[in-house]
């Protein structure tokens, strides 16, 4: 399996 995928889609760059 790949590395732990961040959460479903979200901009990157979305923090807060």
């Amino acid at each position: 399996s790949r590395e732990k995928p961040r959460e479903r889609r979200r901009p990157s760059g979305w923090d807060r």
